[in-house]
């Protein structure tokens, strides 16, 4: 099993456990060292936990969401096939 070395991990999954969700989207902003240095023990945890777990960054000044379709297109059709 893997460790968890900090109590963010683990409460965003007691969320995604206690709300019966079936994946969770990471919302961070890009270049944002802070936001983006926790991203590997989320994605380690929810891996761990086979709970689909897809990151997407955003930034102040996004005006084109064509990838953003792209991306939650993607993860609805993992989060299907992970259903089963």
């Amino acid at each position: 099993m893997i460790q968890i070395y900090t109590k963010r991990p683990k409460y965003v999954l007691d969320l995604v456990k206690e709300n019966n969700a079936d994946g969770c989207l990471l919302f961070m902003m890009n270049f944002n060292d802070t936001e983006e240095m926790e991203y590997p023990s989320l994605k380690q945890a929810f891996d761990a936990a086979k709970v689909p777990l897809i990151k997407m960054g955003y930034d102040q000044q996004m005006v084109d969401f064509g990838q953003v379709k792209t991306q939650l297109e993607t993860f609805n059709e993992l989060v299907q096939l992970s259903r089963f």
